[in-house]
């Protein structure tokens, strides 16, 4: 019966793993997603006051 506590043990090890992993890739593409939205954001708006023919400009 001690042969079940050790694969329990790696099940668990590898799900800690995992979960680290996904929380990891999650991360980095969340920054990445929000740092995609910042630039096209700025670029919108560069273009946005770059057009003289839009009312936002004053």
């Amino acid at each position: 019966m001690t042969t079940f506590r050790r694969p329990a043990r790696s099940f668990w090890r590898a799900l800690a793993r995992l979960v680290a992993l996904s929380v990891l890739v999650g991360g980095t593409l969340g920054v990445v997603m929000w740092w995609l939205l910042a630039s096209l954001g700025e670029t919108l708006s560069r273009v946005m006051w770059s057009l003289p023919s839009l009312p936002f400009n004053p």
